[in-house]
């Protein structure tokens, strides 16, 4: 019974700490930590170590973290979609010049501008703003809710960038 007890508790700090380390990794996400989260993904194995790399991808994205998008793509983090959105959806939604930084990045990475989302049996992916939008589409649909001039230009500077990079 005791060696039962002793495996228990062995078992949960094991996965207490994973927790932890988990909850750290976000918390360094959101904050743009770059030698932490560094730190903390070399002591992720390696298949999960992408999955959580794309989750942080798409934090430093939201937050407009230029350095932790940086190392993340050079890193040769997936660029493909985390719950739904790529990296580039999320930063034509989002359309501040920093966000446009990051298209940048993305784009010179790899990231597919022309091509709305899929879900993984092959079929188009209803997300939020439309079923299989392109980024391009969503930096159009993201600055029609705006009227105002000064609120679009960012919107504007990101669908000149997209169309240039997309052929359009």
């Amino acid at each position: 019974m005791k060696y039962l007890l002793f495996a228990f508790l062995l078992i949960s700090a094991s996965l207490l700490a994973e927790e932890e380390k988990l909850a750290t990794l976000e918390t360094a996400c959101q904050e743009g930590e770059v030698e932490k989260v560094k730190s903390i993904l070399k002591g992720i194995p390696g298949a999960e170590q992408n999955q959580k790399a794309k989750g942080c991808l798409a934090t430093a994205v939201s937050e407009a973290h230029i350095p932790l998008v940086r190392f993340l793509v050079e890193r040769k983090t997936p660029l493909d979609h985390h719950y739904g959105w790529t990296p580039l959806h999320r930063a034509a939604k989002l359309s501040t010049p920093d966000h446009l930084k990051i298209a940048r990045i993305l784009v010179d990475a790899g990231a597919r501008v022309d091509v709305g989302l899929k879900s993984p049996d092959g079929e188009p992916y209803m997300g939020p703003y439309g079923i299989g939008m392109s980024p391009l589409g969503v930096a159009r649909k993201s600055r029609d809710k705006f009227t105002d001039e000064k609120a679009r230009a960012p919107f504007d500077a990101m669908i000149a960038f997209l169309k240039s990079r997309s052929g359009q």
